[in-house]
């Protein structure tokens, strides 16, 4: 409380997120939230009309729409964001570690995930997170290239049975297809360096996954430097993955805080070969 006399009138507990806000007689607002402190919230209430929710009063206050106020109150909570779906993933290679991926970033919170090209990683690893239930927020992928970024939401975008935006979206310097309620969000390297400096504590997002790692510039250095400064001081809850076909795994999992390594063979088919004919040039 910043006043001394701490005349609370009413204390609001939201159902849908963990958080309490307190509306004194004056109509000064503080609250007790993850990630939203007594200044955030009096910024927002005093942005918006105070007709509308009816928060400020002369003798007495209401907070039937307080949770309105604001759209994202907990960076583990979002707002409207469904909690577990229900769809089927193709029969791909990373189908027999997705459980082992999801025990190791429940447990241990990181995990470094090494499987060759059409294993399925780009796509499936974020489905299955998403699908097991477990997964309060938004997973932010991060994709070195923009067309790379664009293939892999429109895809898994088709995998859910959904649009593109709805439930996965993608974000690059030049185009964003994605609404406020999308679980997966698809961006570029440039895009999530830029966040975590304007708003380290990442809220809303509860795993980054870098994917192609290996393909190692300035912009993803930074971003995945950032990411686990931001996990080992304000966000310890934030998971962090990295994937790719060809990195240095064991160096990876020494700098993830000696993180597990989960492997999966590619899968591979028997080729025949068969010579053509020899034609015979008939001008000699």
């Amino acid at each position: 409380f910043t006043d001394p006399d701490r005349s609370v009138v009413k204390a609001l507990s939201i159902a849908t997120i963990p958080a309490f806000a307190f509306i004194r007689v004056d109509g000064t607002i503080d609250a007790i939230a993850e990630g939203w402190n007594p200044a955030e919230w009096r910024r927002v209430a005093e942005a918006i009309p105070q007709q509308q929710h009816g928060v400020r009063q002369q003798s007495r206050c209401r907070a039937t729409q307080l949770h309105l106020l604001v759209p994202q109150l907990s960076a583990n909570h979002p707002v409207n964001f469904p909690h577990q779906l229900s769809f089927a993933l193709p029969d791909l290679p990373i189908q027999r570690i997705l459980d082992d991926i999801q025990e190791a970033l429940t447990t241990s919170r990181r995990c470094v995930i090494s499987a060759p090209p059409g294993a399925g990683k780009s796509t499936l690893v974020p489905l299955h997170l998403l699908n097991d239930g477990q997964v309060s927020g938004r997973i932010v992928v991060l994709e070195p290239r923009r067309v790379a970024a664009r293939a892999v939401a429109q895809r898994m975008a088709e995998l859910s049975g959904t649009a593109l935006g709805e439930l996965v979206g993608y974000r690059t310097r030049d185009d964003a297809v994605i609404t406020e309620n999308a679980r997966i969000e698809v961006v570029t390297e440039g895009i999530l360096t830029r966040r975590l400096q304007n708003d380290p504590e990442l809220p809303g997002t509860s795993i980054l996954i870098f994917d192609e790692v290996h393909e190692r510039n300035l912009t993803t250095d930074i971003g995945l430097a950032f990411s686990i400064d931001v996990a080992s001081t304000l966000r310890p809850d934030l998971a962090i993955c990295t994937m790719s076909a060809t990195a240095d795994t064991d160096r990876m999992s020494r700098l993830l805080d000696g993180a597990p390594v989960l492997t999966c063979d590619g899968r591979q088919f028997d080729v025949d070969i068969r010579w053509r004919p020899l034609i015979i040039n008939r001008r000699n």
